[in-house]
Protein backbone atom coordinates (compact mmCIF):
# COMPACT_ATOMS: atom_id res chain seq x y z
CA UNK A 1 0.00 0.00 0.00
CA UNK A 2 2.88 2.34 0.68
CA UNK A 3 4.31 1.99 -2.30
CA UNK A 4 1.02 2.67 -4.07
CA UNK A 5 0.49 -1.25 -5.69
CA UNK A 6 -2.29 -1.85 -6.92
CA UNK A 7 -5.04 -4.71 -6.65
CA UNK A 8 -4.01 -5.71 -3.02
CA UNK A 9 -5.92 -8.98 -2.20
CA UNK A 10 -5.49 -12.43 -2.53
CA UNK A 11 -4.60 -13.73 -5.90
CA UNK A 12 -3.90 -9.94 -7.06
CA UNK A 13 -1.02 -8.68 -9.26
CA UNK A 14 0.60 -6.39 -7.30
CA UNK A 15 2.23 -3.65 -9.95
CA UNK A 16 5.56 -1.63 -9.24
CA UNK A 17 5.61 2.03 -9.30
CA UNK A 18 6.57 3.73 -12.37
CA UNK A 19 9.83 5.12 -10.91
CA UNK A 20 10.72 2.76 -9.30
CA UNK A 21 10.30 4.92 -5.37
CA UNK A 22 9.81 3.99 -2.35
CA UNK A 23 6.92 6.94 -1.68
CA UNK A 24 4.65 6.52 -4.55
CA UNK A 25 2.54 9.56 -5.55
CA UNK A 26 -0.52 7.78 -5.62
CA UNK A 27 -1.18 8.01 -2.18
CA UNK A 28 -0.95 10.46 0.67
CA UNK A 29 1.56 11.07 3.19
CA UNK A 30 -1.32 10.39 5.78
CA UNK A 31 -2.03 7.09 4.75
CA UNK A 32 1.82 5.91 4.17
CA UNK A 33 2.07 7.05 8.08
CA UNK A 34 -0.57 4.84 9.28
CA UNK A 35 0.66 1.90 7.08
CA UNK A 36 4.14 2.25 9.30
CA UNK A 37 2.42 2.77 12.12
CA UNK A 38 0.05 0.20 12.59
CA UNK A 39 3.12 -2.58 11.14
CA UNK A 40 4.57 -0.79 14.20
CA UNK A 41 2.13 -1.42 16.78
CA UNK A 42 1.85 -4.81 15.77
CA UNK A 43 5.61 -5.20 16.00
CA UNK A 44 5.62 -4.18 19.22
CA UNK A 45 5.70 -5.61 22.52
CA UNK A 46 4.54 -9.03 22.42
CA UNK A 47 4.81 -8.53 18.51
CA UNK A 48 8.97 -8.20 18.94
CA UNK A 49 8.95 -11.68 19.43
CA UNK A 50 7.81 -12.63 15.96
CA UNK A 51 11.16 -13.15 13.80
CA UNK A 52 10.69 -10.38 11.32
CA UNK A 53 12.73 -7.94 9.34
CA UNK A 54 11.14 -4.65 9.61
CA UNK A 55 13.87 -2.93 7.54
CA UNK A 56 11.47 -1.88 5.13
CA UNK A 57 9.31 0.00 7.22
CA UNK A 58 12.42 1.98 8.45
CA UNK A 59 13.65 2.73 4.49
CA UNK A 60 9.48 3.81 4.16
CA UNK A 61 9.83 6.05 7.16
CA UNK A 62 12.92 7.73 5.88
CA UNK A 63 12.13 8.42 2.41
CA UNK A 64 8.68 9.91 4.01
CA UNK A 65 11.13 12.78 5.62
CA UNK A 66 11.80 15.15 2.98
CA UNK A 67 8.19 15.35 1.39
CA UNK A 68 7.45 15.62 5.09
CA UNK A 69 9.53 18.99 5.23
CA UNK A 70 7.79 20.21 2.22
CA UNK A 71 4.39 19.89 3.77
CA UNK A 72 3.00 23.02 4.88
CA UNK A 73 -0.74 21.49 6.84
CA UNK A 74 1.58 19.06 8.61
CA UNK A 75 0.46 20.25 11.82
CA UNK A 76 -2.86 20.85 10.40
CA UNK A 77 -5.40 18.35 12.89
CA UNK A 78 -9.03 18.94 11.28
CA UNK A 79 -10.43 18.64 8.22
CA UNK A 80 -13.14 20.11 6.83
CA UNK A 81 -16.30 18.58 5.20
CA UNK A 82 -15.47 19.25 1.73
CA UNK A 83 -15.88 16.55 -0.39
CA UNK A 84 -12.38 16.71 -1.71
CA UNK A 85 -11.31 16.11 2.05
CA UNK A 86 -8.37 18.22 1.36
CA UNK A 87 -9.22 21.68 2.77
CA UNK A 88 -7.59 22.25 6.44
CA UNK A 89 -8.29 24.13 8.95
CA UNK A 90 -7.09 25.06 12.65
CA UNK A 91 -7.06 22.76 15.28
CA UNK A 92 -9.80 22.47 18.03
CA UNK A 93 -9.11 21.17 21.69
CA UNK A 94 -11.56 19.21 23.63
CA UNK A 95 -12.15 22.52 25.30
CA UNK A 96 -12.88 24.25 22.32
CA UNK A 97 -15.28 21.51 20.53
CA UNK A 98 -16.91 21.17 23.97
CA UNK A 99 -17.61 25.67 23.87
CA UNK A 100 -18.36 24.93 20.56
CA UNK A 101 -21.00 21.94 20.56
CA UNK A 102 -22.52 24.11 23.53
CA UNK A 103 -23.16 27.41 21.27
CA UNK A 104 -24.50 25.13 18.51
CA UNK A 105 -27.05 23.71 21.24
CA UNK A 106 -27.76 27.18 22.48
CA UNK A 107 -28.52 28.90 19.35
CA UNK A 108 -31.62 26.02 19.13
CA UNK A 109 -34.99 26.27 20.98
CA UNK A 110 -37.25 23.81 22.09
CA UNK A 111 -37.10 19.95 21.87
CA UNK A 112 -34.83 20.28 18.90
CA UNK A 113 -31.93 21.22 20.82
CA UNK A 114 -32.69 18.18 22.87
CA UNK A 115 -32.62 16.07 19.74
CA UNK A 116 -29.67 17.56 17.92
CA UNK A 117 -27.11 17.72 20.37
CA UNK A 118 -25.35 14.38 20.20
CA UNK A 119 -25.49 14.94 16.50
CA UNK A 120 -23.55 18.12 16.90
CA UNK A 121 -20.86 16.20 19.03
CA UNK A 122 -20.59 14.15 16.81
CA UNK A 123 -20.03 16.28 13.78
CA UNK A 124 -17.79 18.34 15.53
CA UNK A 125 -15.19 14.95 16.00
CA UNK A 126 -16.12 13.16 12.88
CA UNK A 127 -13.81 16.32 11.38
CA UNK A 128 -10.90 15.63 14.30
CA UNK A 129 -8.20 13.81 12.86
CA UNK A 130 -4.56 13.53 13.93
CA UNK A 131 -1.46 15.87 12.63
CA UNK A 132 0.50 13.90 10.45
CA UNK A 133 3.68 15.53 13.09
CA UNK A 134 1.90 13.62 15.66
CA UNK A 135 1.44 10.31 13.43
CA UNK A 136 5.28 11.06 12.47
CA UNK A 137 6.74 11.16 15.83
CA UNK A 138 4.78 8.48 17.21
CA UNK A 139 6.46 6.14 14.29
CA UNK A 140 9.61 7.51 15.29
CA UNK A 141 9.17 6.99 18.94
CA UNK A 142 8.19 3.25 18.25
CA UNK A 143 11.09 3.00 16.06
CA UNK A 144 13.98 3.81 18.17
CA UNK A 145 12.85 4.41 21.92
CA UNK A 146 9.85 1.97 22.34
CA UNK A 147 11.38 -0.98 21.09
CA UNK A 148 13.50 -3.28 23.25
CA UNK A 149 15.60 -4.03 20.16
CA UNK A 150 18.07 -1.44 19.69
CA UNK A 151 18.76 -0.01 16.06
CA UNK A 152 22.09 0.29 14.05
CA UNK A 153 24.22 3.57 15.38
CA UNK A 154 23.76 4.43 11.62
CA UNK A 155 20.59 3.95 10.95
CA UNK A 156 19.99 6.31 14.09
CA UNK A 157 22.48 8.84 12.87
CA UNK A 158 20.39 9.20 9.12
CA UNK A 159 17.35 9.67 10.76
CA UNK A 160 19.16 12.43 12.79
CA UNK A 161 20.22 14.04 9.97
CA UNK A 162 17.39 13.97 7.93
CA UNK A 163 14.93 15.51 11.35
CA UNK A 164 17.55 18.23 11.86
CA UNK A 165 17.20 18.86 8.21
CA UNK A 166 13.72 18.97 7.77
CA UNK A 167 13.37 20.59 11.57
CA UNK A 168 14.52 23.89 9.64
CA UNK A 169 11.28 24.20 7.41
CA UNK A 170 8.98 22.83 9.91
CA UNK A 171 6.30 25.17 12.48
CA UNK A 172 8.29 26.10 15.35
CA UNK A 173 6.35 23.36 17.32
CA UNK A 174 7.34 20.49 15.02
CA UNK A 175 10.84 22.19 15.00
CA UNK A 176 10.17 21.78 18.75
CA UNK A 177 9.50 18.42 18.84
CA UNK A 178 12.20 17.34 16.32
CA UNK A 179 15.22 18.89 18.32
CA UNK A 180 13.70 16.99 21.60
CA UNK A 181 13.72 13.57 19.90
CA UNK A 182 17.22 14.36 18.52
CA UNK A 183 18.09 15.25 22.06
CA UNK A 184 16.11 11.81 23.35
CA UNK A 185 18.02 9.66 20.86
CA UNK A 186 21.84 11.61 21.87
CA UNK A 187 20.34 10.33 25.71
CA UNK A 188 20.05 6.40 24.24
CA UNK A 189 22.50 6.04 21.61
CA UNK A 190 25.62 8.15 23.44
CA UNK A 191 27.94 7.45 20.22
CA UNK A 192 25.77 9.55 18.29
CA UNK A 193 27.61 12.29 19.80
CA UNK A 194 30.26 11.93 16.97
CA UNK A 195 27.23 13.71 14.82
CA UNK A 196 28.08 17.10 16.89
CA UNK A 197 31.52 17.39 15.89
CA UNK A 198 32.85 18.24 12.41
CA UNK A 199 36.40 17.35 13.80
CA UNK A 200 34.83 13.07 13.78
CA UNK A 201 33.92 13.35 9.93
CA UNK A 202 37.68 13.37 8.39
CA UNK A 203 38.42 10.53 6.11
CA UNK A 204 34.92 8.89 6.45
CA UNK A 205 34.17 9.21 2.90
CA UNK A 206 30.86 11.13 1.47
CA UNK A 207 27.51 11.79 2.92
CA UNK A 208 25.24 10.51 0.32
CA UNK A 209 22.01 12.94 1.55
CA UNK A 210 19.54 12.12 -1.90
CA UNK A 211 19.81 8.11 -1.22
CA UNK A 212 16.57 7.02 0.67
CA UNK A 213 18.73 4.16 2.30
CA UNK A 214 19.69 4.91 6.00
CA UNK A 215 21.58 2.19 6.52
CA UNK A 216 24.09 2.72 3.36
CA UNK A 217 23.74 6.87 2.92
CA UNK A 218 27.08 7.18 5.18
CA UNK A 219 25.80 9.88 7.75
CA UNK A 220 28.79 9.55 9.83
CA UNK A 221 30.42 11.51 6.97
CA UNK A 222 28.83 15.00 7.90
CA UNK A 223 27.51 16.48 11.05
CA UNK A 224 24.37 18.01 12.68
CA UNK A 225 25.03 21.59 11.25
CA UNK A 226 21.59 22.32 11.19
CA UNK A 227 21.55 22.66 15.11
CA UNK A 228 23.51 26.01 14.60
CA UNK A 229 21.06 27.65 12.20
CA UNK A 230 17.95 26.59 14.60
CA UNK A 231 20.14 28.33 17.33
CA UNK A 232 19.65 31.22 15.34
CA UNK A 233 15.90 30.46 14.95
CA UNK A 234 13.18 32.89 14.54
CA UNK A 235 10.95 31.64 17.13
CA UNK A 236 12.22 32.02 20.70
CA UNK A 237 10.76 28.01 21.89
CA UNK A 238 13.50 26.69 18.71
CA UNK A 239 16.56 28.65 20.08
CA UNK A 240 15.86 27.41 23.46
CA UNK A 241 15.41 23.74 22.60
CA UNK A 242 18.18 23.83 20.52
CA UNK A 243 20.67 25.50 23.54
CA UNK A 244 19.25 22.58 25.77
CA UNK A 245 20.30 20.10 23.79
CA UNK A 246 24.00 21.97 22.65
CA UNK A 247 24.54 22.78 26.08
CA UNK A 248 24.10 18.76 27.02
CA UNK A 249 26.57 17.82 24.51
CA UNK A 250 29.05 20.11 25.80
CA UNK A 251 28.79 18.74 29.17
CA UNK A 252 28.85 15.17 27.80
CA UNK A 253 31.96 16.37 25.67
CA UNK A 254 33.57 17.79 29.19
CA UNK A 255 32.68 13.94 30.94
CA UNK A 256 34.75 12.39 28.27
CA UNK A 257 37.56 14.61 28.95
CA UNK A 258 37.74 14.06 32.05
Amino acid sequence: IMRGQHGVGVGAAEEEDEDGDLVSTRIGLRTSLLCVLSALHILTGQGEALNLDIKDFFHQMYALLPPLAANPRIEATRMSALSDGTRYTIYLTPADVATRNAQLRAAKTGSAAGLESAQLDEAVWEETVRSEADLLFECLELMFLGRSKVSSLTRVAAFSKRLAAAALYWPPRTAVRAVEFIHRLLLKYPGLDRMLSSEEQAGCGLYLRDLDDPDMCNPFATCLFELHWLQIHHHASVQAATSRLLEFARAEEKKHRM
